[in-house]
């Protein structure tokens, strides 16, 4: 099995990477900071561990392209929303302007990676929250819309592929 991690160096990401590392699964590690990536892939059992240095908010054209020839079955979201704690009434910015990366960025990855997982016949997404995704909270606004706009996009592509 192949997995792409999402996230890889934060909490969730490293013991997801360590777990699946142990299980035989070949891994591309994806990040912002090259170094902890390479800390975390020497870190891992087994060999042929790839890394990706992916800032979300950057263009993702290039990071689909590197992970779509790598065609993981599995794909763990447990990258981290950078989002200022701010009330929404507080703002002195259009919440426009940078909400929205983190939806696009798995959008072009669902568009690059889907169809390698539906000739492969077998594709697995899985996405890693907090509890305040589900209930908010003072200064959330933005991670909200994100979380909630994540969910909703998982699960129409789920009913959408669930047959593949």
């Amino acid at each position: 099995m192949k997995s792409l991690i999402l996230g890889a160096t934060g909490l969730a990401g490293s013991a997801c990477a360590s777990e699946l590392a142990s299980a035989g699964h070949d891994l591309m590690l994806a990040g912002r900071d090259q170094g902890k990536l390479e800390h975390l892939k020497k870190s891992l059992p087994g060999a042929g561990h790839r890394i990706c240095v992916w800032d979300l908010e950057e263009e993702a054209r290039t990071a689909c392209q590197i992970v779509r020839e790598f065609s993981p079955d599995s794909v763990i979201w447990a990258a981290r929303m950078n989002y200022k704690l701010q009330r929404f009434a507080d703002r002195d910015t259009d919440p426009g302007t940078s909400a929205g990366y983190t939806t696009r960025a798995i959008h072009s990855l669902a568009y690059a990676l889907l169809p390698v997982q539906r000739a492969n016949g077998f594709g697995r997404w899985v996405f890693l929250g907090s509890l305040v995704g589900e209930i908010g909270g003072p200064g959330q606004s933005e991670y909200m819309l994100e979380k909630n706009a994540l969910v909703s996009m998982s699960r129409s592509i789920a009913l959408e592929e669930g047959g593949h």
